[in-house]
């Protein structure tokens, strides 16, 4: 080949090149450009749209996509790393030959090659609403520049259109091969490619109709060992427009034989075989002409819609018109979705407002939206109905029969509560119609599978479903209920409705009902356990939410008495044994998981429910259910320390996993301080002096509080572990008494009154145990003590502290339990801390450390060894079982010691007549007591402290940061009348929101600022997109930037945090889509922003003077000089009855926070 074209241009190295981020508008959608984006490491990213497509693609180019779950793959469903090694070998590949002025050329886009022939530039375009995304590569020496784009179609289904500009003065003669790569067959699941694919590849046939260039990917049978038939019934697809179909083959052509201008080898079908498409054109691109082109593939596809398909490819000249049309349409039914949550925002920066439309789009990917505002689909409702109880048709029949066939949410409430059925109660309440809902995983969290079930595969019609971890789900709905307040006590109900009797919430959640983790002793990632942390705090920010917008409502639920407890298989053993091993404290029931999951297929979801000794459903009121989750906390608190995490599961950290049974949560403690207070406040507004409660829980409950106030004598005293000691196994055995009685004798039907004042004295005195123990783990440089590690002892305990964390820091920030000052010493002590990340401007989980060597992790002293007469008696006659002794007369543990279980195993298989003179039992306790001298497992926090990404050592873990932002935003809010040092902690604030990235610039951040990720390890850019818990706190603390405030069910505007610089320094024209749907464009101005809340368009403007002009539906105006919209137009807004068209909110410049600080 010739050097000529190459050496006409002067070469532009990489290292005279930034990344720069820009928008740019492209075919009437926005895009965020990054220009030279390849000189970042890889990231990945998500594309969705408005149906059940999913595609995870890297910048380096590897990828896989399908739609539904990982079921349903178009490109194999490989981890993020091994997408990244085979972006050669899957998903699209172009090569590009030709001819300029009779010098030939050979172009490989998007191909590294080690020289690089050519000087190129690469630009990639990321769809602000995350639906597509374009590759883009400019070759300078040949002046072509070629375009890949990705778009998402719900008829037509994966999208590849390419472009091939010519920007040079030549006319360029081409010829392209053109295709994708590894198309896998229907009916290959990901287990089954990731384990099998050898044997997948023996399967596959793949089929092309040459007179439409349709390709049809499909198994000679379903794969199976077994000698029943099973027929392959579907097939995925790949059609192909822009070029002549005969020149369309099912073999990729070999790149050498490509660059020797080979002919494309037309094959039309190929078995046994890896699944490709390839069509060779030759065409000519005169100067500043290009050329554009498709490739369109689709999964699991019946016979009937390959039909349809085929004859629309021979009939429809106008097919890509309808293509492009459709993908439109997606893009604007995602809009509405993103629209519906309050996704819209327009301010001065750009990258915050494409930032805010990530944070609600992941959101409510995680949680589910609501898809018609407060409307409810009576029949979904009615099946909704049948699936909780099959015997209760008819009632649920008779029911829905007075509904019309779109009711009303407040309707069928207001009517369930009149039948008095507290099923039917329960039922109406609980019902959330969400869509868009799946679980956070991706091919950089395979551990999680997702399902997108957007539309029911049987009838065709839209699907109302969520499914998610609880402690994912609830945290998403918090942010969601801003937009759809009304659901709050739907939200409520559905977590309390889902926890246990003994306090606690299973680990995942569904439109149905909850499911639990099993026992399966073949894979070590199988546990089960119970979190403790999120299930009070998550629910408490619910209920603060429900307070303020409804107070009346949220204190008339404690007393309802349509609340349940689900019944699952796992028992808490009793204390002593918790005592005797505080890690393995939760018994499985196989029989009683095999029986629920047995009665839930012939009963209905109902059967999870718990039933009372007489077999009925036992029903309780919210206080109750509020007071279930509370006392078992409050029976694990130890003084000083905190709450004992003895359930087998870490809390919001999972990686600190070893913590389980000899940890400490000042975490939890922090979250229960600022429960109590609120449940405090509720009961003192509640009109209710009595509450009826279970007898056997008000005995619980009395036996509890007599044991806080006989106690309370040790308050304020320097810590006497004895006597804590005593107080811990009171509040354990009390406990104890009350599970066990309940899991061998049910609860009863018998009621008794619970007096509000007895509650109100127990919460006081709780308070008090929690101030004194929060006070004693503050430490010497103002932080707080996250963890604690519990030593018992026979009569007593000892409480050792841990590295600081700040998981610590922010539950401290959020407690309640910090006047001001307090928080401001606390957070200017964790900048000068440990915690620190200098090159990220943010903060790290826990100290980074780097570990011990191999040389030098494995030592024992040797001493120590030499005084183990076992051990220099086993090393005597060459067993090296448990001590080995190297050349350097070094000893070490044998290599499958991993822990002091497994050293102790490994002492009980040695034979008897080893220790024969020997005190077996002083040798057994001398060795594990140097194994611990050695390894240090006590302070083993878990995976958290041996991996380096993840949760793990250097990384910063996004979600924490924001939480920390989002606790301090509160407290300046909150103080923004009073602190005098207002400045300091603005300037505080404003420091932690730029470390989280927004405004970063992309070589700093590691990918498209405007997207979030889980973490950012010390050695890599940000990691594993999108769908993070981190979305629900930015969102929030939108809000609270905007000023958003409600109290007594009236929203109020407190734009205290906004400055000047908020304001939108030029014309600019928005389009948002209404309460009803209905898709309206905004003219605004110079010194506005926008944005929406429960969809009601709200317009921010500099003035002189504070004052509010409502904009109403029907044509009138109302003016107020009172920053409040009043109770009568917020609950208008609240409940999104379109009365309100928008609201202006006219803000005293003067009033704004100063930007300069």
């Amino acid at each position: 080949m010739s050097n000529s074209l190459i050496k006409d241009k002067i070469s532009t190295s990489k290292a005279s090149k930034e990344v720069e981020l820009s928008f740019v508008n492209i075919e009437g959608l926005e895009y965020l450009k990054m220009a030279n984006y390849d000189l970042l490491d890889p990231f990945f990213m998500t594309i969705v749209s408005n149906s059940d497509h999913w595609l995870y693609i890297s910048s380096a180019g590897g990828m896989t996509a399908g739609r539904r779950n990982s079921d349903h793959a178009l490109f194999p469903y490989y981890t993020e790393d091994k997408l990244n090694d085979m972006r050669h070998t899957t998903g699209p590949k172009a090569l590009i030959s030709g001819l300029i002025e009779g010098v030939d050329f050979f172009w490989k886009p998007f191909c590294d090659e080690v020289p690089s022939r050519y000087s190129i530039s690469r630009n990639l375009y990321k769809s602000i609403f995350h639906n597509a995304i374009i590759f883009e590569e400019f070759n300078e020496n040949l002046q072509l520049r070629y375009q890949l784009h990705w778009n998402l179609s719900q008829k037509y289904g994966f999208v590849k259109k390419s472009i091939l500009a010519n920007e040079g003065t030549k006319t360029v003669q081409i010829n392209l091969l053109d295709g994708f790569k590894n198309i896998l067959p229907a009916g290959v699941d990901s287990p089954l490619q990731n384990a099998f694919s050898n044997l997948v590849d023996a399967y596959k046939i793949c089929e092309l109709d040459r007179r439409t260039g349709l390709a049809l990917y499909r198994l000679g049978s379903l794969i199976a060992d077994n000698a029943e038939p099973a027929e392959a019934l579907l097939a995925n697809t790949v059609w192909s427009s822009g070029f002549d179909v005969s020149k369309i083959s099912l073999n990729f052509a070999k790149e050498k034989y490509f660059q020797a201008n080979a002919s494309l080898i037309e094959e039309t079908e190929t078995c046994g075989k890896r699944g490709n498409y390839a069509f060779n054109a030759n065409f000519s691109l005169n100067s500043l002409e290009s050329k554009s082109w498709y490739l369109v593939a689709d999964v699991y596809q019946d016979i009937a819609k390959i039909t349809k398909l085929k004859n629309e490819l021979l009939n429809n000249n106008n097919i890509i018109s309808d293509l492009q049309a459709d993908i439109s349409k997606g893009s604007e039914d995602l809009k509405s979705l993103i629209s519906s949550a309050d996704g819209i925002l327009c301010t001065s920066n750009k990258m915050e407002n494409a930032r805010h439309i990530s944070n609600v789009l992941f959101n409510i990917m995680r949680g589910g939206v609501f898809a018609d505002n407060y409307t409810i689909d009576t029949l979904d409702f009615f099946h909704y109905f049948c699936k909780s109880s099959h015997s209760d048709k008819d009632k649920y029949f008779k029911f829905v029969s007075n509904f019309s066939p779109k009711t009303n949410r407040n309707s069928i409430c207001s009517k369930a509560i009149e039948t008095n059925d507290p099923d039917l109660i329960r039922l109406a309440y609980q019902y959330l119609p969400l869509r868009f809902s799946r679980r956070h995983g991706d091919p950089s969290r395979p551990w999680n599978k997702f399902n997108i079930n957007l539309i029911d595969q049987k009838t065709g019609k839209p699907a109302f479903e969520y499914e998610g971890n609880w402690r994912d789900v609830f945290q998403n709905w918090e942010a969601l209920s801003c937009s759809f307040p009304g659901y709050l006590t739907g939200m409520i109900s559905k977590f309390v409705n889902s926890s246990t009797f003994d306090g606690y919430n299973p680990y995942r959640i569904d439109k149905y009902g909850v499911d639990w983790e099993v026992i399966e002793p073949d894979n070590p990632w199988a546990y089960v356990g119970y979190w403790g942390d999120h299930q009070i705090i998550y629910l408490l920010y619910l209920l603060e939410k429900l307070h303020k917008i409804k107070p009346l409502e949220c204190c008339d639920l404690l007393g309802q008495k349509w609340f349940v407890y689900s019944d699952i298989p796992y028992q808490i053993k009793k204390y002593e044994e918790i005592l005797s091993n505080p890690k393995d404290t939760i018994i499985f029931s196989h029989q009683k998981d095999k029986a629920l999951k047995s009665e839930i297929n012939r009963n209905g979801t109902n059967s999870i429910l718990l039933k009372n000794a007489g077999g009925q459903i036992h029903y309780v009121n919210l206080i109750e259910k509020l007071l279930a989750s509370l006392l078992p906390k409050l029976c694990n608190f130890v003084m000083d320390g905190g709450i004992w995490m003895n359930t087998q599961r870490p809390e919001w950290n999972d990686a600190n996993n070893a913590l389980v049974g000899n940890g400490l949560s000042m975490v939890t403690a922090f979250h229960i301080h600022r429960f109590l207070l609120f449940f405090e406040e509720l009961l003192v507004h509640s009109k209710s002096k009595t509450f009826e409660v279970s007898v056997e829980f008000f005995e619980f409950f009395e036996k509890v509080t007599a044991i806080y106030l006989s106690f309370s004598e040790l308050l304020g005293k320097a810590p006497d572990y004895t006597k804590n000691r005593l107080f811990l196994d009171a509040l354990g055995y009390a406990a104890s008494d009350f599970r066990w009685n309940i899991y061998e004798h049910g609860f009863s039907s018998e009621k008794k009154f619970l007096d509000r004042i007895n509650v109100l004295k127990f919460i006081h005195n709780a308070k008090e145990y929690l101030n004194d123990t929060i006070k004693n783990n503050k430490r010497k440089d103002n932080l707080y003590h996250s963890y604690n590690l519990l030593t018992l002892g026979k009569n007593d305990y000892q409480i050792s502290h841990l590295d600081e964390m700040l998981e610590g820091q922010v539950a401290a920030l959020a407690s309640k339990a910090l006047i001001d000052s307090q928080v401001q010493d606390t957070l200017t002590a964790l900048k000068s801390s440990k915690l620190w990340r200098e090159d990220q401007g943010s903060y790290l989980l826990y100290p980074n450390k780097k570990l011990a060597s191999f040389w030098d992790k494995n030592n024992i002293a040797k001493e120590d060894a030499e005084n183990s007469k076992l051990a220099q008696r086993l090393l005597a006659i060459g067993n090296r079982s448990i001590i080995l002794k190297d050349d350097d007369g070094k000893y070490h543990f044998a290599a499958h010691i991993k822990n002091n279980r497994v050293l102790r195993e490994t002492i009980s298989n040695i034979d008897d007549e080893i220790f024969q003179g020997l005190d077996s039992n002083r040798e057994k306790a001398y060795l594990e007591n140097i194994y611990e001298k050695v390894f240090n497992h006590k302070a083993f926090t878990g995976r958290s402290g041996t991996f380096f990404s993840y949760e793990g050592l250097g990384s910063i873990y996004w979600h924490m940061v924001s939480k920390l932002a989002l606790s301090t935003q509160e407290t300046l809010i909150n103080s923004a009348e009073t602190t005098r040092d207002l400045p300091k902690m603005q300037s505080i604030y404003n420091e932690i929101v730029e470390g989280i990235g927004v405004n970063k610039a992309p070589n700093q951040y590691g990918a498209f600022p405007s997207d979030p990720y889980s973490h950012t390890p010390s050695h890599k850019g940000a990691q594993q997109p999108g769908m993070t818990g981190q979305v629900k706190e930015d969102i929030l603390r939108t809000w609270g930037d905007l000023g958003i405030q409600i109290q007594e069910g009236v929203l109020k505007f407190r734009p205290k945090l906004l400055t000047i610089d908020d304001f939108i320094q030029e014309e600019s024209r928005l389009d948002y889509y209404d309460v009803s749907g209905k898709k309206s464009i905004i003219e605004l101005q110079k010194g506005q922003l926008f944005f929406t809340y429960c969809q009601v368009p709200i317009i921010y403007e500099i003035s002189n003077s504070n004052r509010l002009k409502i904009m109403l539906k029907d044509g009138n105006e109302r003016l107020s000089n009172e920053l409040s919209l009043g109770l009568e137009r917020s609950e208008h807004l609240f409940g999104r009855t379109d009365i309100i068209d928008k609201i202006y909110v006219y803000i005293n410049v003067n009033e704004l926070f100063n930007s300069n600080i």
